[in-house]
């Protein structure tokens, strides 16, 4: 499985792992009914806006310390949230090769992969 895996990039979103739960969580009450909602991270001066459009429930915007250089990132908000429930880390650290490229998160004893969205 390791061959699949992509080697790091240099891009980055790198944030603290309780935060962005936090802010996914105040996110996620516009998405109570649409398990396929998405979240943009973008940067945004000295950190990271997280938001969330859904057509006929409206926008929700987060602000949160970060870094990005990756740019613009959609992701699904379920299979995130999943993912950063089972870190344990204070800090986390998406390795991407690009907007669209595989987001992996590496801690010890678990890599963990998610594809972006392209929107």
């Amino acid at each position: 499985w390791a061959s699949v895996i992509p080697e790091p990039q240099g891009n980055v979103i790198r944030t603290d792992r309780r935060e962005l739960l936090e802010a996914l969580e105040r996110i996620s009450f516009l998405a109570l009914k649409d398990d396929r909602c998405c979240i943009h991270i973008h940067p945004d001066g000295a950190g990271l806006r997280i938001d969330a459009k859904l057509a006929e429930v409206g926008h929700q915007e987060d602000h949160i310390p970060g870094e990005n250089t990756v740019g613009d990132v959609c992701l699904q908000l379920r299979h995130l949230k999943g993912l950063l429930e089972q870190l344990t880390d204070d800090s986390v650290t998406f390795d991407m090769g690009g907007r669209l490229a595989a987001a992996v998160v590496r801690e010890e004893g678990f890599v963990g992969l998610l594809m972006p969205i392209r929107a």
